[in-house]
């Protein structure tokens, strides 16, 4: 068996404290983006590392069709989460997730879906972006007011796996992070091959 499906253990969260790290980690996410991405050229933004890697846009235009599928599925499933807890313990699959996300090694879970497109202007994608870490904030304001506990968000995996509601925010913000690594490294090869 994989290291990583045995290594998964639950965790134990105050859900306050949680929350506020992950919106901390969102508006972190956000200015990155805009000071470290937003007004390169767009030579370098679209430049791919190696034929089949990810240019540092299409980084950006994957976590957008994530977040397109994540954040209406958690805004849906709010309304039937009941009332706030003081300790969030995350699930199984939701810490496995979380580990492999944070897992420097490339490990892919490649769905069609939320591939990126080709050729998106860069101003849509940016603006997408955008769009979706205020609405990923709200969503995570909101849930100050529910039980981290509950909720049956299906992950983009199937429709086998679902989250809590307090393991689907922290899945969505690791996987920000790692894609922002991804595009980081991508920039870093174009600067050294376009330079």
């Amino acid at each position: 068996m994989n290291g990583l499906l045995v290594s998964a253990v639950a965790k134990k969260f105050t859900c306050k404290t949680l929350l506020e790290e992950k919106a901390e980690e969102v508006r972190q996410i956000t200015e990155f983006v805009q000071t470290q991405l937003e007004n390169l050229p767009e030579e370098i933004l679209r430049h791919r590392p190696a034929p089949d890697a990810w240019s540092a846009i299409e980084c950006l235009d994957h976590l957008n069709r994530t977040a397109d599928i994540l954040l209406r599925r958690m805004e849906d499933a709010m309304p039937k989460i009941g009332t706030a807890v003081e300790v969030f313990r995350s699930r199984y699959f939701g810490e496995q997730m979380v580990q492999i996300m944070s897992s420097p090694n490339k490990q892919r879970i490649s769905i069609n879906s939320i591939k990126p497109a080709a050729g998106l202007p860069t101003s849509v994608v940016f603006d997408r972006f955008y769009h979706h870490q205020r609405w990923l904030l709200r969503l995570i304001q909101e849930a100050h007011h529910k039980d981290l506990n509950k909720g049956r968000i299906t992950s983009l995996i199937g429709p086998l796996i679902r989250y809590r509601l307090g393991d689907t925010i922290r899945i969505i913000v690791v996987h920000e992070w790692r894609h922002l690594r991804q595009a980081e490294q991508a920039l870093q090869t174009a600067s050294k091959k376009l330079s």
